[in-house]
């Protein structure tokens, strides 16, 4: 049943459900489940699609905002990855590491740079990013 809940949850958030997850939630989905060969969580899922509404719930109810996927991924290096500047702000104000180091020794300010997304990384320098 409880794995039926988390892959629901998991569903949701990608699309966007934030009633569902809410629901999911409410019965028991585990907030911190991870899916898949990489170790996604919903948070990350959340994160990856710019969802941040879904992703100020997950924290709210628990979620890990410094879980790793198995490359070391954080959801900070995925939001500064696709230049989500709302959801970097998001997840700095819940204690994010800024200078988190994935299995490639990049941290979130090197992936805002490398795509581009200035914005993200004056942010993320002006917070002690490296």
């Amino acid at each position: 049943m409880k794995t039926t809940l988390n892959r629901e949850l998991f569903d949701a958030t990608c699309y966007d459900n934030l009633p569902r997850v809410r629901a999911l939630l409410a019965q028991g989905a585990d907030v911190n489940a991870k899916c898949d060969i990489v170790d996604l969580t919903p948070l990350h899922c959340a994160v990856d699609n710019g969802h941040a509404e879904i992703a100020k719930l997950l924290l709210r109810k628990g979620a890990k905002v410094n879980v790793t996927t198995r490359t070391g991924r954080t959801p900070l290096h995925i939001a500064a990855l696709h230049g989500y500047q709302d959801v970097v702000e998001l997840l700095l104000g819940h204690a994010a590491e800024v200078n988190a180091v994935d299995q490639n020794r990049a941290t979130p300010l090197k992936l805002a740079e490398a795509n581009r997304h200035t914005d993200v990384a004056e942010l993320l320098r002006r917070l002690g990013g490296c």
